[in-house]
This record gives C-alpha cells, sequence and structure tokens, in this order.
C-alpha cells in the first residue's frame, strides 16, 4: 500500500485495526492498542511474548499500511513518526529511533516529544531542553517548561516566567512574562503585571500591555478586552473597533462574529455592523 492510502485505526471489542476510506478492514483487529499512521508506519502494542519478571507483558513496535512488522516488537511505549523520528521508551528512559528502527538518539530522557522544525523537546533531570535529529542537544535542557518551535521561535519557563528563545537557545525576549502566546502574524500576545499586549519576533513591546485580555492576531487585527467589553486593535496598537462588545471571536475572511445587547451579528474590517434578528443567536450558538 502506497502512502497516499489512508487507514484510520478503529476498536472493535478489545482490539484496535485499522480501516481503508471504505470502512473496510485492512489490517484486522489484533492490538491492545494502535497509533495513527505517520510518515507510512504506525506505533502498535501488543501482547509481550517474554515472561521474566524483568519485562513488561506489553510491548510496542511499528508496522507498515500492509500490516508487516517494521519495526521489531521491543519497546514500552512508543509515539508515532516526525520528521523520520519517533520517540519510544525502555523501562523509564526514552530515546528515538528512525525508519529503520536504528537507535538515533539514546535512551536517557525522562519524557521525549515530537520533532518540530528538526528539533524536539526532551526532559532531562527534570529540566526540558531541545534535541536535533542525530542526538544532539542542540539546547541542553534548562528550562523549566517549553514548547515546540514554531517559525524558528520556541516559548519556554525560566524561574516562573515565560520567554522566547531562537534555534541557538538565544533568549529574545527582554524581560520574563506572566504569559506568552505562540506568534501569529509576526506578534505574540503577553501578560505583565495582570495586563496584555504584544511582543514582536525580536521580543520588542511594540504594544505595551495595558489590555485585559488580549488574543493573537488574525487578518491584521486582535480582539482586546478593556473595562469588561472586546474590540479589535491593529498592528500599531490603534483601536480600530471600539470596546463595546459583550462577546468577540477573531477575525476570518474579513468578518467576526460579535454579540452586543445580547444578540450576535457581525462586524466587518471597518467597524460596520451586521445584526439581523435572533436567527443570529441561534446560527452562532450551533456552530462554535
Amino acid at each position: 500500500m502506497g502512502e497516499t492510502i489512508r487507514l484510520y485505526r478503529l476498536k472493535k471489542g478489545a482490539l484496535w485495526g485499522y480501516v481503508d476510506e471504505r470502512d473496510e478492514f485492512a489490517i484486522h483487529p489484533q492490538f491492545l492498542y494502535a497509533r495513527e499512521f505517520r510518515e507510512g508506519l504506525a506505533a502498535v502494542k501488543r501482547r509481550g511474548t517474554k515472561a521474566d519478571l524483568d519485562t513488561l507483558q506489553e510491548e510496542w513496535g511499528y508496522i507498515d499500511k500492509a500490516g508487516n512488522v517494521a519495526i521489531p516488537f521491543q519497546f514500552d511505549d512508543a509515539f508515532s513518526f516526525s520528521e523520520g523520528r519517533a520517540g519510544v521508551r525502555k523501562k523509564l528512559r526514552w530515546g528515538y529511533v528512525n525508519k529503520k528502527g536504528e537507535i538515533v538518539v539514546d535512551f536517557k530522557y525522562e519524557f521525549a516529544h515530537d520533532f518540530r522544525e528538526g528539533l524536539a523537546r526532551v526532559k532531562r533531570d527534570g529540566a526540558y531542553g531541545y534535541v536535533d535529529r542525530d542526538g544532539a542537544e542542540a539546547i541542553p535542557p534548562r528550562f523549566e517548561r517549553a514548547k515546540d518551535f514554531v517559525e524558528g521561535l520556541a516559548n519556554v519557563v525560566v524561574d516562573g516566567l515565560d520567554r522566547v528563545i531562537d534555534t541557538s537557545g538565544a533568549e529574545l525576549t527582554k524581560r520574563g512574562y506572566q504569559h506568552v502566546s505562540q506568534f501569529s502574524e509576526g506578534y505574540a500576545a503577553v501578560r505583565r503585571d495582570g495586563k496584555h499586549g504584544f511582543i514582536d519576533r525580536n521580543g520588542e513591546e511594540t504594544i505595551e500591555p495595558a489590555f485585559e485580555d488580549a488574543q493573537p492576531f488574525s487578518e491584521g487585527f486582535a480582539r482586546v478586552k478593556r473595562d469588561g467589553l472586546y474590540g479589535f486593535i491593529d498592528v500599531e496598537g490603534k483601536l480600530v473597533v471600539p470596546c463595546k462588545y459583550e462577546s468577540a471571536y477573531s477575525f476570518s475572511e474579513g468578518l467576526v462574529s460579535v454579540k452586543k445587547d445580547g444578540k450576535w451579528g457581525y462586524i466587518n474590517a471597518k467597524g460596520e455592523e451586521f445584526f439581523a434578528d435572533d436567527r443570529f443567536k441561534v446560527a452562532f450558538h450551533d456552530t462554535m
């Protein structure tokens, strides 16, 4: 079966298998657990074949879309592949294998996450860092928490505060924040001293924290909250839609749903309102 063939995991009784797009079993139920196919392989769990007390009675391996064993059953846990690598566990430690089943990162981590943009989050001695696909610690573990890299940047926690680093591990933020969102359209929402604002990809505060709430930018606008009501700012921090709505979502295709005086409607990028009747209330609550 080629990579274009889509298979979906399905549980029948106590066992898992995989069905094709016609909902017919391409791989019959035989596994104790099964993960989704990624990059042509799927991690599956079966009853173990070894009975000694030092070996778990369940073991993980990988199969291809024909149901053949691609990487022998030998692991105590296994994750799906990402960027040609998969996190696998033996006893209490995690490492990574390639699609040939070769160990490319030794079993020395307390946890191992998926690869994103060539790096994967790992945990060692209670701290988080990042390894590359060859197993080198590109950013040695030193963070209290960490997130995946997105467009070359990642959020980490140092001394209880959120910061932003690049792929070299260099910190871009000039200070720590109570919260930093993921970057969107070149900016991230931040919270400092209980107020919300925005930083750019260089870590500069382009919009000083002054709002009760702020969400990431979408189509050039960010939802903000002031005096308990919602409005929208542009990338320069200008309030282009006054804070007068009881609830609001993010812009999509030039429109955003808002609630005023208990009724739902739309506004466009100019702040023009489109309220009809109570049918909006039904429509929005059915779809959100």
